[in-house]
């Protein structure tokens, strides 16, 4: 992969994900609209209006990856796609392999995910759930296995499992995220409100919902109001 910076690295992940969603809706998959027109092209000026960024971010953002793809009269979608993905995931951009997850913390956010469909539409399989309560792993039903928090390093060795949803409480995500990084897992989405410390081999996605809001309110214009 070339030597992005974060902030166009996450953009050309958003544009993957843009870019795949038009295929699935006009063209390719069982989500395509039969009536709808199948588009060949997508302009700057079009995914500029659909993210919020500006057209030459855009431009740039993709000259950077040293594809040709035909920007003059737009980008030609399917090939812009798989540029993005042959360099975002060079590993799995022209065969179906699919990289193994795991949910550890089966709460309500956790036993939220075990149906998401949007894992498998982006190349992701969940392969086991784990939370430390024997109780709500017999309970809940799921389409992959559910184990007992003590078997997560046994399982996560044995399956072959590369990331890591992490939904526990905030005092016990440390401990988990840990645990995690020693089987070798190569990043961990962080639910939690907790700050991970994990070796620099581990990468880590903080997406919390207190952290946001807290982020939001920061760039807020908005006085406040008691």
């Amino acid at each position: 992969m070339p030597n992005l910076p974060e902030p166009t690295r996450k953009r050309l992940v958003t544009l993957e994900y843009l870019l795949s969603r038009e295929l699935r809706e006009h063209g390719e998959g069982t989500d395509a609209d039969e009536d709808a027109p199948v588009r060949q092209t997508v302009t700057s000026y079009e995914l500029a209006a659909r993210t919020g960024w500006t057209d030459a971010t855009i431009r740039r953002d993709i000259s950077k990856l040293g594809i040709k793809c035909g920007a003059s009269n737009g980008y030609n979608i399917r090939a812009l796609r798989e540029a993005l993905r042959g360099t975002l995931d060079p590993g799995t951009a022209h065969d179906a392999a699919v990289k193994k997850c795991c949910i550890v913390g089966l709460g309500k956010i956790g036993a939220a995910l075990l149906d998401y469909s949007g894992f498998a539409e982006a190349g992701f399989v969940l392969a086991a759930g784990f939370d430390e309560s024997v109780n709500r792993v017999e309970l809940l039903n799921a389409s992959f296995p559910l184990y007992p928090a003590s078997q997560l390093e046994r399982v996560v060795s044995r399956e072959g499992i590369s990331y890591a949803v992490l939904t526990v409480s905030e005092r016990d995500a440390n401990r988990y995220a840990k645990r995690l990084a020693s089987c070798g897992v190569a990043g961990i989405v962080n639910y939690t409100a907790a700050l991970l410390t994990v070796p620099a081999n581990t990468a880590v996605e903080n997406v919390s919902v207190v952290h946001a809001l807290r982020n939001l309110n920061s760039r807020s214009t908005v006085p406040f109001k008691s």
